[in-house]
């Protein structure tokens, strides 16, 4: 049976250019501050599970940033601190029909917020580190997104509406994060003992804001034993703290929730 090619464009040229422009200075020993512009490019390309449509543009990135390092305390407390905005121009985005990915162009979006990481040092073998980020995202200017349930009729009716004002997909309002890390010397080796969790305020899954993950958190715990080239992991990610997306890879991984490994570690310590 003969099978008839799709006539598409062979090829495509895009000239542009990246750059980068930074200061910094340093107030003191322990506060550095700093401020940068950057122009990031994303090359366009082709669907190869749809051939015959035309092939989706570069994506274009303006991104400025402004922060400050510092320590505090005899250097057991830093404070890291960082404000940003990005300007996206064809921003690429993701989209499934008839079960095939793609990428198309989403017009115009911007993306600001605030970015806090700490670190504190409590003694020399305890340790609590933790982050906060805050986002504001939106699609500035996408006229023809992918719907499903907002449309005339019922899914699994595909129709173009406008997302503009509809925030990133996978772009939370906050997310936070917090690990305690404790170090406790044996006869033999060392212990180390990792409690970590992660908080999200939810996110959209699409440019069209039909479906959302609400808000979750993750809890992870280990234990780990090392003497010379030995190490011995334990660690438990409960089940219950996870999104439905992460209980399902957990179940599909995995029968237990708590696995226990026993390798040759790299000289040193450090794990494959």
């Amino acid at each position: 049976m003969p099978i008839t090619l799709a006539n598409v464009d062979s090829s495509v040229t895009t000239h542009t250019p990246t750059w980068r422009v930074a200061l910094d200075h340093d107030f003191t020993d322990t506060i550095h501050a700093y401020t940068s512009y950057n122009r990031g490019f994303k090359s366009g390309g082709y669907n190869v599970t749809a051939p015959s449509l035309a092939p989706y543009s570069p994506e274009k990135l303006d991104a400025y940033e402004v922060g400050l390092k510092t320590q505090f305390f005899d250097r057991s407390v830093t404070l890291n601190t960082a404000g940003f905005y990005y300007d996206y121009g064809n921003i690429q985005v993701s989209r499934f029909i008839n079960g095939s990915p793609q990428v198309y162009n989403g017009g115009a979006a911007e993306l600001y917020g605030l970015d806090i990481d700490l670190t504190t040092r409590i003694t020399e073998r305890f340790s609590v580190t933790g982050g906060l980020e805050l986002l504001h995202t939106a699609f500035t200017n996408f006229a023809k997104a992918d719907f499903f349930n907002s449309c005339a009729k019922p899914y699994p009716t595909v129709c173009s509406l406008s997302a503009t004002g509809n925030q990133l997909p996978q772009a939370p309002n906050a997310s936070v994060t917090v690990n305690v890390d404790y170090r406790i010397p044996l006869s033999l080796g060392e212990l180390n003992l990792d409690v970590n969790s992660a908080s999200s305020s939810g996110y959209f899954y699409a440019p069209n804001n039909e479906d959302r993950q609400g808000p979750y958190t993750v809890v992870n715990g280990s234990a780990r034993w090392t003497h010379e080239q030995y190490l011995l992991s334990v660690w438990a990610p409960p089940p219950w703290a996870m999104p439905r997306r992460e209980r399902s890879a957990l179940r599909s991984e995995s029968s237990s929730d708590m696995q226990t490994v026993l390798t040759n570690a790299h000289p040193g310590g450090n794990s494959p």
